[in-house]
């Protein structure tokens, strides 16, 4: 199936997946018991893993990448004598860690993150999508600088060794390592935040 349907199947990963991290992290790391989860938390994982991690992703990963990187695949698929080598393609993996730090996660996935978050946790319930936006964006902004440094500690790293992976093993250790920041993402940004709770600009 997943071979069939590559992007459907994605989407249900992803949204699974994060919805099973922030129930894990709730239950496992914040002692709640079951009765005491905060399902509307859930609910903002859920949306944001089917809607941005699973179709969203799919574009920027395969759509967008394959035309930014176009020598990608081949460069996955060698080994790592010659891969070291191929100066193209480590200057392509550079690129590929680069862009996926520096611009989509600080300019898409957190602000992305945050209006959802804002639209199912925030206390503006008459609110339109401009105010939402303009709130989610305010709150991103107080977080902006501690949000970037947690991912990159995972990210850098992890997207050396996966974009450096053969195509096949690419997708099932990107969705383990995100396994792992999900549950970093849910236990440092899964309650509400107040304004009180912002960090320091």
């Amino acid at each position: 199936m997943a071979k069939k349907f590559p992007f459907a199947v994605g989407v249900v990963i992803a949204c699974v997946k994060t919805g099973v991290c922030d129930y894990l992290v709730q239950v496992t790391l914040q002692g709640k018991r079951h009765d005491e989860v905060d399902w509307s938390r859930i609910r903002v994982f859920l949306g944001f893993g089917a809607v941005y991690l699973g179709a969203c992703q799919w574009f920027i990963y395969v759509a967008l990448f394959g035309r930014l990187f176009p020598g990608m695949t081949r460069f996955a698929d060698q080994p790592w004598r010659e891969k070291l080598k191929n100066y193209q393609g480590m200057r392509a993996l550079a690129g590929q860690v680069a862009f996926d730090n520096f611009v989509h996660y600080p300019l898409l996935y957190f602000p992305v993150f945050y209006v959802f978050k804002e639209s199912i946790q925030g206390n503006l319930s008459d609110a339109n999508p401009t105010q939402i936006a303009k709130e989610a964006m305010s709150k991103y902004y107080s977080n902006m600088w501690s949000d970037n440094l947690a991912i990159w500690a995972l990210w850098i790293p992890a997207d050396i060794v996966v974009y450096s992976c053969p195509m096949w093993l690419r997708l099932p250790l990107n969705h383990g390592i995100s396994f792992v920041w999900t549950c970093i993402l849910s236990f440092m940004r899964g309650d509400a935040i107040k304004e009180e709770e912002q960090d320091d600009v």
